[in-house]
């Protein structure tokens, strides 16, 4: 690869990174998965950036690539959970603990839905894609895109019913 071609994937890459370590943290729920999958999404995006025809399709195009990383963690690791980011239990603040249970609220939450769920509503809400992006991103048509996410956002308002 070129020092151009470096620098202007540097260029791409580095505005997304925050975006992409929140899109592996829902997906990985601790940082130092999180930290990996982002390590091993980036290698791979800079492995296959030459092949990258339209540069205006970067953001999708790496999100889509951080998705299947975190997804691999997650088989090799068979769904294990880390609580290891929680707060210590000694001396909680009133705004600690109203952290950790929102926290701990919203990954319930979210344990109700399927991966292309969740990969739906953190793309659309967390990440701000519109629905076409969506779709590209997750392989579906624009209308099965609408469809996962609707049918999460239905699923995620009965269970904050209960």
């Amino acid at each position: 690869m070129s020092n151009a071609q470096k620098a202007a994937f540097l260029e791409l890459f580095q505005p997304i990174e925050g975006d992409l370590y929140r899109m592996a943290y829902i997906y990985l729920k601790n940082r130092e998965d999180s930290l990996d999958c982002i390590q091993e999404a980036a290698f791979r995006c800079y492995r296959g950036f030459g092949k990258l025809r339209e540069r205006k399709l970067f953001k999708t195009w790496a999100t889509r690539i951080t998705i299947n990383c975190a997804e691999d963690i997650l088989r090799k690791r068979h769904n294990t959970v880390y609580y290891d980011d929680l707060p210590e239990a000694e001396e909680p603040s009133a705004n600690a603990e109203k952290a950790v249970l929102d926290r701990l609220t919203l990954s319930a939450l979210f344990e109700c839905l399927t991966e292309a769920e969740r990969s739906a509503v953190v793309l659309r809400h967390a990440m701000g894609y519109e629905f076409g992006e969506m779709a590209e991103i997750l392989g579906v048509p624009l209308g099965t895109a609408k469809t996962v996410f609707y049918r999460a956002v239905e699923k995620l308002r009965r269970r904050y019913s209960e």
